[in-house]
């Protein structure tokens, strides 16, 4: 093992922010904003034994094709932001409207400092040795909005949200692994694009004496991030497109002088949504693709109960169902052939994605200014990945933990706390592995975990000031 004293992660920031307000009328307000981020830094690593060819290093006949080296991956970016809106205000109405203009311009390459091999042959490190990768993302988001907040009577108020954004978004250039893989031309990237997005958002709350309904419904439309693009062109399959969600809710509160309750019903369908499917791009990196459709639905549960002055019940609960139609897996074959197996399994429950989740809990307050309290979390089964195979499961847990605490009148507040009491084993996520066999027609996998720890203890000094 090789260290190197200095293998750091730098980077800096340097903010200039200019602000504007300017009152036409007491109920009309113009305010704008513009920020500018410069931002530059740099990874610094010692690597051994690693390819020179891989670095854009031309034949050297008189060193072997491998050694030691240093080198640095450096980026820099710039980032102009204007915000302006306008708002109104009165009577019944409220409004707000404006512009969201942003360019940013962000440089990312690599520089080889230092080669065991060269410098032992006399040979520099001039120009010639140094290109090893270089890419640009230019991105430029453009939106305009409108808010409109209507109150006709006291118990009725009604909002519409509207805005269109449009993006233009350029990468190109070569990523750090462009050329240990034989200089695809694919890893070369020419990626432009323009995305034009429309969301809307409507709603109505009604409320009348200690109850409150409301309902609304939203279109919400996201691109692709940088390391989605850059990834999946390097695995050459079909352009990725944004992830589209429709949302609607149902709610409804009651509020009491010792008891209150909530709920709340959603419905988030997803049109694109951006997954990992087990393909590769030729590096070995993860590619997100498009599922055509998913969602989550359920209902959310809150109450709380103060049957005493010094007494406190509360709680929540989530029941929902988070799933994917027609989702299709890729598996790689036992061969080390870069061969990938389609796996069919339909309708599936999303990774990571609990359909129970619920916490109890009791607070006392037997004395002023201190608290005593006592809760069960319970987190029912999920799935390491989106096949829903039960030996990709994480099991359900549970845990009971208490704590105490005592606010001063000077502004300090000491707390202790006892997570999980009952010292219970469990693990509340994990990784996982799989791999095709051709001969046997079969997927063989299996998954590692990360177990939480048992019965622990922690102080926490708060000061306010």
């Amino acid at each position: 093992m090789k260290y190197y004293s200095n293998q750091t992660d730098n980077y800096i920031q340097t903010h200039l922010q200019l602000n504007y307000t300017h009152s036409f009328l007491p109920s009309l307000f113009w305010t704008s904003t513009f920020n500018y981020t410069r931002g530059y830094g740099y990874d610094e690593y010692y690597k051994m034994n690693r390819k020179l060819s891989s670095y854009g290093f031309p034949d050297v006949t008189e060193v072997p094709a491998k050694s030691d080296m240093i080198y640095r991956k450096q980026m820099d970016n710039d980032l102009f932001v204007l915000n302006s809106s306008l708002k109104y205000s009165a009577g019944h109405i409220k409004a707000t409207a404006g512009v969201n203009l942003s360019h940013y311009n962000g440089g990312h390459w690599g520089d080889v400092l230092w080669v065991k091999s060269l410098e032992a042959a006399g040979i520099g490190l001039d120009g010639k040795f140094k290109g090893w990768y270089d890419n640009t993302g230019i991105k430029a988001d453009a939106s305009a909005f409108a808010r409109v907040e209507w109150s006709p009577a006291e118990w009725v108020t009604a909002h519409a949200d509207l805005q269109y954004r449009a993006i233009r978004y350029t990468l190109v250039g070569e990523d750090d692994d462009f050329l240990s893989y034989g200089a695809n031309p694919a890893d070369r990237f020419d990626y432009r694009r323009i995305w034009r997005f429309f969301n809307p958002r409507v709603g109505v709350t009604f409320e009348k004496g200690p109850s409150r309904w409301f309902v609304s419904a939203s279109i919400g439309q996201r691109e692709p991030g940088r390391g989605d693009i850059k990834e999946n062109v390097k695995g050459q399959l079909s352009s990725i497109e944004p992830e589209k969600m429709l949302d609607v809710e149902l709610g409804y509160r009651l509020s009491l002088e010792r008891f209150s309750l909530q709920a709340n019903l959603y419905a988030m369908e997803y049109k694109d949504m951006l997954l990992e499917t087990g393909r590769l791009s030729s590096s070995g990196y993860a590619i997100k693709e498009n599922v055509d459709r998913a969602w989550r639905r359920g209902v959310e549960l809150q109450a709380a109960w103060q049957p005493l002055g010094w007494l406190v019940l509360d709680g929540n609960a989530t029941l929902s169902m988070n799933q994917i139609r027609n989702y299709k897996s890729f598996v790689p074959y036992d061969d080390d052939s870069g061969r990938m197996h389609e796996v069919n399994y339909g309708l599936v429950t999303m990774l990571m994605s609990p359909s129970a989740l619920g916490m109890a809990r009791m607070r006392v307050m037997p004395w002023r200014g201190g608290e005593v309290s006592v809760n069960a979390k319970f987190v029912g089964k999920q799935y390491l990945d989106n096949s829903m195979r039960e030996d990709m499961a994480v099991p359900f847990y549970w845990t009971l933990n208490a704590g105490i605490s005592h606010k001063f009148k000077f502004g300090l507040t000491l707390s202790g706390y006892v997570n999980n009491i009952l010292n219970r084993m469990y693990y509340a996520a994990g990784w996982r592995w799989e791999s095709y066999s051709e001969a046997e027609d079969k997927v063989y996998g299996g998954i590692g975990v990360y177990p939480q720890p048992p019965v622990n203890f922690m102080i926490k000094a708060e000061y306010y000031f």
